[in-house]
C-alpha cells in the first residue's frame, strides 16, 4: 500500500525512494487525523474535505459577523441535505474569540468539551442564546431545540485551511494534476 494514514510518509518513502512535499488524494484521506499528520511531516495536502454543505458563494461569510447577512441572501444560506436546516456552514468561527456567530450577527458562547473515546477526538460545544424570538429559527433550530448548537473538534482548524487551499487556483491546478493508475486500480492497491 502506497498511503496508509500512521505510515503514510514512510511507505511513500519504501515504493519511491524520495521523501514526498506533496500529496494529491481522494475525499477519503480527508480524516483530521491524516491531514495532522501530513501538516506534522510538512507535506502539503490536496485533498478535498467532504463536507454535505455547499461553501460556494455563501452569504454568512462576511466582513462583519456582528451584522446580519441580509434577509435577501437567507435563501443562499448553506443548509444540511439531511435536515434541510442551516448547515454548518451557515456558523462562522472567530478563532481570536473563540466563538461562533450565526447569520443574524448572534455570538455562540463555549458551553463545555469532552473527549470522544470512540473517535478519539476532543469537542468543543458551543450555544447561541439568542435563539427564542429569532426570524431564521423555523429555518435554523432542528428538533424541539430552543437553542442552536454547534461543535467543533480538535482537527476543524485544518479541515478549514485544507478547504481554503482546495477553493485556490494552485490548488485546483494541482489537484487537476491527480491521477489513477491503468486498470482502474486505486492508488492504495499498487504493489
Amino acid at each position: 500500500q502506497i498511503f496508509e494514514p500512521g505510515r503514510g510518509q514512510h511507505c511513500i518513502e519504501s515504493a519511491f525512494e524520495k521523501k514526498p512535499h506533496e500529496v494529491l488524494a481522494d475525499a477519503s484521506f480527508s480524516k483530521g487525523s491524516t491531514l495532522k499528520e501530513l501538516e506534522e511531516r510538512n507535506i502539503d495536502a490536496y485533498i478535498p474535505v467532504e463536507t454535505s454543505v455547499a461553501t460556494d458563494d455563501n452569504p454568512a461569510i462576511r466582513d462583519n459577523l456582528t451584522k446580519p447577512v441580509s434577509q435577501k441572501d437567507w435563501p443562499k444560506l448553506p443548509r444540511s441535505p439531511q435536515s434541510k436546516k442551516l448547515g454548518r456552514n451557515a456558523f462562522i468561527y472567530n478563532s481570536s474569540k473563540d466563538c461562533y456567530y450565526c447569520p443574524m450577527g448572534n455570538e455562540a458562547v463555549f458551553l463545555s468539551s469532552y473527549f470522544n473515546n470512540a473517535r478519539k477526538t476532543k469537542i468543543r460545544n458551543y450555544e447561541f442564546e439568542d435563539c427564542p424570538g429569532c426570524s431564521l429559527s423555523k429555518e435554523c433550530l432542528i428538533g424541539k431545540s430552543e437553542y442552536r448548537k454547534i461543535t467543533r473538534d480538535q482537527y476543524q482548524d485544518l479541515r478549514e485551511r485544507a478547504i481554503a487551499i482546495m477553493n485556490t487556483v494552485e490548488g485546483k491546478e494541482k489537484y487537476s494534476r491527480r491521477t489513477h493508475p491503468a486498470g482502474g486500480d486505486r492508488v492504495g492497491d499498487l504493489p
